[in-house]
């Protein structure tokens, strides 16, 4: 967090989902913020209450956002298209990526 909010239970992160603006999940600099981009990940599902179709939608977001070569935006949005469409127990969840987090 850079001093916008207390504290990431205080972000608004719902509130400008819900009121349409186009969000991004990153990590710029996770040495200086503690954390990394799949523990935000993990951090708004569990706490956010997202669930996958939202955060498909962030990720898709963050790659139309990148600077990243239009081929690889677009073969990366198939990965997200993928995951979002494989039977949910085939997903990987929050605790089996815990771990891969801290």
């Amino acid at each position: 967090m850079l001093g916008m909010v207390r504290g990431r239970d205080e972000h608004p992160l719902s509130e400008l989902i819900r009121a349409g603006l186009v969000v991004t999940l990153n990590s710029d600099i996770p040495g200086v913020l503690g954390t990394n981009l799949t523990s935000d990940y993990i951090f708004a599902r569990e706490h956010g209450g997202l669930d996958d179709q939202v955060l498909a939608a962030l990720a898709k977001a963050g790659v139309e956002a990148s600077f990243a070569h239009p081929k690889l935006k677009k073969e990366i949005e198939r990965d997200i298209d993928r995951w979002l469409s494989a039977p949910n127990e085939d997903r990987p969840r929050s605790e089996s990526l815990s771990a891969s987090a801290h």
